[in-house]
């Protein structure tokens, strides 16, 4: 029987909350993604200010949604609100 390390601390995390539905450690995530474990980590903990583009991107085809999903940013939305209904 193998030892797997704890799936996350972050259960609250978008990112991790995704994760956890795949039934996916921090470890094999960063692996798909081809990032360290420290990055998983600092994303799902949100201690990532900047997150960038390209890494955002990977994390959410991997775990099978969106950066939408992931970041609670809505781009479309925002346009709306902010230019009106017909932009």
């Amino acid at each position: 029987m193998s030892h797997r390390p704890p799936k996350t601390r972050h259960p609250d995390s978008p990112i991790a909350a995704r994760r956890l539905a795949l039934d996916m450690t921090q470890e094999e995530l960063a692996a798909r993604i081809g990032v360290r474990l420290i990055t998983v980590q600092r994303h799902e903990a949100m201690k990532v200010k900047s997150p960038p583009t390209r890494t955002t991107f990977l994390i959410a085809v991997v775990l099978k949604c969106t950066v939408e999903d992931l970041t609670g940013f809505h781009g479309e939305r925002i346009i709306r609100d902010t230019l009106g209904a017909n932009p």
